[in-house]
């Protein structure tokens, strides 16, 4: 069938018109959806981008610094602040036997025990 399907276009649409929720192909257009959202993603990076360097103006002239290096240092503080909150929530979400940032987790009797 799929190969008739491949070479008889006709075939092809017959498929298409009984199972229209199957394809696998994707839309020229893409689901209006997923572009919302690269959108609204977008305006909050530019918008995160945009507060960063103002806090990083702003103390750069209270203090009388280079503003590049306040601006870098305030990103570092930044990620290294991230990087400790993301490690206390991933401990407490493990700690418990739930699911942790990969989902899953506990116990599976099929291989005999803890994963």
């Amino acid at each position: 069938r799929v190969s008739q399907a491949e070479r008889d276009p006709n075939v092809a649409r017959e498929w298409q018109t009984q199972h229209p929720g199957s394809s696998s192909a994707t839309s020229p257009t893409g689901n209006p959806a997923d572009s919302v959202k690269t959108v609204g993603i977008i305006f909050l990076v530019g918008v995160a981008i945009f507060i960063w360097l103002l806090v990083s103006a702003i103390v750069a002239a209270r203090r009388r610094e280079n503003f590049f290096a306040t601006a870098l240092r305030l990103l570092g503080r930044f990620l290294v602040l991230l990087i400790i909150v993301s490690r206390g929530t991933r401990r407490g979400s493990l700690s418990g036997g739930g699911s942790g940032s990969w989902g899953g987790g506990g116990h599976s009797p099929s291989s005999g025990g803890d994963v």
